[in-house]
């Protein structure tokens, strides 16, 4: 009985010591947590009273970095995600309130439905949005058709904008359908006081010619047409300086080209006769001058092509691009062929580019050593 009890006093002693132990621990642990809250509760005050650099500049600043990452003007940004201006108004409140106020971040338009993503809906938002965020600066206006009854309403969206335009770039399939034909020579056929420049794909053509005015594209300079394009409209050709021209029969460009006195950069992509079932017979012209042509670019090759160079007088020609296989066979006749080319030339190239190159480089500058530039690509 007594060695129980002497057992019972010893283990009660040991618990009050564990537990004295114990207590004077927590006290302690109860210190330094007293104390890193203490730190924690500084450190969060000087984050609370740190701003970042970012977010001191001016926002003028701020919208300059944000239009930098953007493509550069006129070309056109996504309509959301990296690089659009939508994605800059999800980083923080400041930033958003910066980009939806800073008009020129949203003069870039993008008018196009890619199969219902976005939505029609969504897109026409999207396009009124950025439409008119972006007044009262001129637009780039891109418009991409996959569905003429799905797509017209975004792009008519554009319409009271029209004396904005800038730059158009359209690609249309009018399908055959006469009421969206009309729809879209309607919404052309209209003043365009700043347009500058205008790249048009159709399929098929307009049923007529549309008439560009002079009075309605005073500043157009420069054009980009396929050959529907070319059969859809009536430029004002003597006040172009730049012309693309992709796909033609030269007997379809020339009559534009004879009244194109002001050009100044040709780029073409002519093709066979027999590829073109309507095009107009045969003029009789053995010189076509371009007198302030300096650059000419031909970017396929066929005897059209080399028929057509034979027209041209170009005075003032300092670049030109040609694929090698355009100068005709036998390959070791091409470089004569150039040379005769060159010396109806009224002054001297300084940049020659080859396209797809068989014949040594060295052969050409050995040809032509009076060029300074020449490129094989």
């Amino acid at each position: 009985m007594l060695d129980s009890l002497e057992a019972d006093r010893a283990f009660v002693a040991n618990v009050d010591a564990q537990i004295f132990d114990l207590e004077a621990q927590i006290s302690a642990l109860q210190i330094t947590i007293s104390e890193l809250n203490a730190a924690k509760g500084s450190a969060e005050q000087r984050l609370k009273a740190f701003k970042y650099p970012v977010l001191t500049l001016p926002n003028e600043i701020i919208a300059e970095i944000f239009l930098q990452s953007l493509p550069p003007y006129p070309d056109v940004p996504p309509l959301v995600g990296l690089h659009s201006p939508i994605y800059l108004t999800h980083i923080c409140r400041q930033w958003r309130e910066i980009a939806l106020a800073t008009r020129t971040l949203w003069r870039a338009v993008n008018l196009t439905c890619f199969g219902g993503r976005p939505s029609m809906e969504g897109a026409i938002w999207f396009a009124e949005m950025r439409l008119n965020r972006s007044a009262p600066y001129p637009l780039s206006i891109h418009a991409y058709d996959y569905n003429i009854n799905h797509w017209f309403p975004v792009f008519a969206a554009a319409f009271p904008h029209r004396a904005r335009w800038e730059h158009l770039e359209l690609n249309a399939n009018l399908r055959n359908d006469a009421a969206a034909d009309k729809l879209l020579r309607n919404a052309l056929d209209e003043p365009m006081p700043l347009l500058r420049t205008l790249k048009i794909s159709l399929l098929p053509p307009f049923h007529e010619p549309l008439t560009l005015r002079n009075e309605d594209v005073p500043l157009l300079h420069s054009v980009a047409l396929d050959d529907h394009g070319i059969r859809s409209f009536i430029l004002p050709w003597a006040q172009l300086t730049s012309l693309k021209l992709t796909a033609i029969h030269s007997g379809r460009c020339v009559p534009g080209l004879l009244q194109a006195t002001r050009l100044v950069n040709l780029s073409l992509d002519l093709i066979f006769p027999y590829l073109d079932d309507d095009v107009p017979e045969n003029l009789s012209v053995t010189k076509l001058t371009l007198p302030r042509l300096e650059r000419l670019d031909f970017h396929q090759s066929s005897d059209a092509d080399m028929d057509f160079l034979a027209l041209l007088d170009t005075p003032a020609l300092r670049c030109l691009t040609l694929p090698e296989r355009m100068l005709g066979s036998p390959q070791s006749a091409r470089i004569t062929t150039l040379r005769a080319l060159m010396s109806k030339y009224r002054s001297t190239l300084e940049e020659l580019r080859i396209l797809s190159p068989t014949i040594p480089e060295h052969a050409y500058r050995d040809a032509f050593p009076l060029i300074p530039l020449i490129i094989y690509s």
